[in-house]
Formats: structure tokens, sequence, C-alpha cells
């Protein structure tokens, strides 16, 4: 995966907007509140519904950014671009790095998914809400919830 050079302005902003926070969000998206006060400052747009379970989902376009929601309240979080934890950008990160320095107790064995495209990912749960997906050794996504 190739990594994208930013000046050290660009990769605090960076950094600051898309940390996540265990149990409580990503950057200043955090989890219950309404999704509404963030639509005019963030170029959000509906995705999808999922009637299965009762969950909303936009995204930030510019950022590969998506935002659960269920009556409004943000419940998950998701990044295929930029995920930072312990100041370290987790998409892109070999899996192995991260849990020399995560110190994250796994959940349950993994999940193995394969899409249409026949692109094949693990799925791992950790503690505090974290889940990532692997593909060939790297978190190629990083998903959160509040771990009640």
């Amino acid at each position: 995966m190739e990594k994208i050079k930013r000046t050290k302005n660009e990769s605090k902003q960076s950094e600051y907007f898309w940390t996540w926070h265990p149990n409580i969000g990503v950057g200043e998206f955090s989890f219950g509140e309404n999704i509404v006060s963030f639509k005019s400052k963030w170029n959000i747009s509906f995705d999808t519904f999922n009637s299965d379970i009762g969950w909303s989902r936009y995204e930030i376009k510019d950022w590969d950014f998506f935002i659960s929601t269920e009556k409004e309240k943000i419940v998950a979080l998701t990044s295929y671009k930029l995920f930072f934890f312990k100041k370290i950008n987790l998409i892109g990160e070999k899996f192995k790095k991260f849990l020399e320095f995560s110190q994250l107790a796994q959940e349950g064995e993994s999940d193995i998914v394969e899409y249409d495209n026949g692109d094949v990912q693990e799925i791992y749960d950790f503690q505090d809400g974290l889940q990532l997906y692997i593909e060939k050794g790297n978190i190629v996504c990083a998903s959160c919830h509040q771990d009640m």
C-alpha cells in the first residue's frame, strides 16, 4: 500500500480529526451524538439503510469515512483511510505491528469474509469496541462502536 506524504501541519490535523478514543468515538464524532449537528460542518451524505438492524449509514466521501446511526444517534464509525490510535494511522499498518503496540485484548475468534471481487479479509474484534479488517497482513479498515 502506498504511503501518502503529508506536510507536518496536514498530518497533525488529520491525526486530530481521525483519532479513535475508546468507547467515546473518533475525533469529534462521539457515540450517542445526533448526526444532524455534523451535517453543516462536514460533507456528509446518506449512503444506505439497513432494515435488519434499523441503522442508517452516512458517508464523508472525501475521507472514506462512514457514520452509522440509529434514530439519528451515532452508534458506529468506520474508516478506510485514516484511523489513528496511539499516534499511528492503523489503515495500511501491518496487523502484527498493531498487535505488538496496541495492548488491546482480542475478543473471540476472527471471521473470514470473501467478497464478490475475490478479496478475502479477516475480521478481528478487540476490547473497547474496535474491529479491524485485515487483508494480506495489512489493516484495510477500522471500525468502532461503544462497548457496553
